[in-house]
């Protein structure tokens, strides 16, 4: 959605994320309220990752993708800005 929004704005686009901060959010899930720093860091890692490469891969702990397409690419290079 965000890369959509950035080609749609005409590259206007910032990513501004927080990790959360209601240890009940992530109870509720069965997520891990003290890895929520290191999964929000990945997931920026990947999402940084989708928008450059052709045909992204990223082996992670917490994410793992390899081999696929990833469109439309963002009008910012190499990515909105985080």
């Amino acid at each position: 959605m965000l890369v959509t929004l950035d080609v749609l704005s005409g590259g206007r686009v910032i990513l501004d994320a927080g990790v959360g901060w209601m240890r009940e959010e992530f109870d509720a899930p069965g997520a891990s309220y003290e890895e929520r720093g290191a999964v929000t860091d990945k997931y920026i890692q990947t999402f940084c990752e989708l928008c450059q490469a052709d045909v992204p891969t990223f082996h992670g702990r917490y994410v793992w993708i390899s081999n696929m397409g990833f469109y439309p690419k963002p009008i910012q290079k190499p990515h909105p800005p985080v």
